[in-house]
């Protein structure tokens, strides 16, 4: 029995530490993770501090016999809070991503996400069943036990796993990297087919215009942000809903070529449909390098995103892309990828000719044009 909670411990020990480095590696992911749980904005920064290294004081408390049971009660109370925040959220129909190991391993919450949580529970609350007395060996006292052999077993099985959960790290940021890249060819290769007729396409009275889902449901509430302009001010989604106008979220990169190219456009639309919508700009990496390649421009509403956490919660793969938020904080429209649909995107929400009819079973959305105009 001792060497079944011993192994117990240390399978609850790896868990918190995998969980606490994954979050300390992405803080920025951690806290629009907290965002997404509903987490008031002001407290997202300390506890995206706090929460990793609580879940890191409680791997190491797990390893020793003295800390075993405290270290199990503080668990158990931990993953309380985590089950409670999962099952408040899956009730009301949100579905933030979990982030519980940060960049290892996120996605959006779920029944699957509830019963893992469940057995983590069980785990650990069974350490607290058993009392400080009968909580096992010390993980120490237990290796020193060991033959030659079963030590440099366990030392290299211990190896082994690391480098496992090290391959698998770097094979889920190559595999996000490479859809990035495959998202801007396909974006250029329907540019290259479709020439500058797809301009100055006219849409007939009343007619359907069907695009491919991407992103967000239409309908569902817009994933909660807070985000840093380039003079270190903090902005959130409710301060751009605030004015009571439709938000469009544009995500760039200052890396992105055809981003740069852009530019002149978001100028005239922030000048030009100010009276119509918030053009909110997010892009990513250091205020330095957006400096350098967007200050020039004085773009209005111009957010940064560390890594991809908006991009993540919107699930945008690419850029340039862009997403309509309506007034009530839902998502209004499929995500936008390339300059030319956000171009057109844009045309029809300027020009009051973007009216959504319906979302179909398919995964499609259905929307109507109102009256003959052309997307410029």
């Amino acid at each position: 029995m001792d060497t079944a909670l011993l192994v117990v411990r240390l399978f609850l020990a790896l868990v918190f530490v995998i969980a606490g480095f994954g979050k300390v590696a992405d803080k920025a992911g951690t806290r629009q993770a907290m965002l997404g749980f509903g987490l008031p904005s002001i407290f997202t920064t300390p506890f995206s501090i706090l929460l990793p290294l609580v879940e890191l004081a409680i791997s190491i408390g797990l390893i020793f016999e003295r800390t075993a049971w405290e270290a199990a009660l503080g668990a158990t109370g931990l993953l309380l809070i985590f089950l409670i925040a999962i099952i408040i959220n899956l009730l009301i129909g949100r579905q933030p991503d979990c982030h519980c190991f940060g960049q290892i391993h996120s996605e959006p919450i779920g029944w699957s996400t509830l019963m893992r949580n469940g057995v983590f529970i069980l785990l650990a609350g069974f350490l607290v069943w058993k009392g400080p007395a009968s909580i096992g060996p010390s993980a120490m006292a237990w290796i020193t036990t060991l033959t030659g052999f079963q030590l440099m077993s366990f030392i290299f099985a211990t190896l082994l796993l690391g480098l496992l959960v090290a391959e698998g790290w770097f094979l889920i940021h190559l595999l996000r990297q490479n859809g990035r890249l495959l998202l801007r060819i396909e974006t250029l290769e329907s540019k290259i087919l479709l020439g500058s007729s797809s301009s100055s396409t006219n849409f007939p009275s009343n007619s359907n215009l069907t695009t491919k889902q991407t992103g967000l449901p239409v309908g569902v509430e817009a994933p909660p942000f807070s985000l840093r302009d380039l003079e270190g001010n903090s902005r959130t989604l409710d301060m751009l809903c605030a004015n009571g106008k439709p938000v469009y979220l544009i995500l760039i990169d200052p890396n992105c070529g055809p981003c740069i190219a852009f530019l002149p456009n978001l100028v005239r639309w922030q000048n030009d449909y100010e009276n119509l919508l918030t053009i909110a700009i997010i892009s990513r990496g250091t205020p330095e390098a957006n400096r350098a390649k967007f200050g020039d421009h004085h773009l209005a509403n111009f957010l940064l995103q560390q890594d991809h956490e908006i991009s993540k919660a919107y699930q945008v793969a690419g850029t340039p892309s862009a997403v309509l938020i309506l007034q009530d904080g839902t998502v209004g429209s499929s995500v936008a990828g390339g300059v030319e649909a956000i171009k057109g995107l844009i045309s029809l929400l300027a020009k009051g000719l973007f009216q959504k009819v319906s979302t179909g079973t398919n995964g499609e959305e259905r929307f109507r044009v109102k009256a003959n105009d052309s997307v410029k």
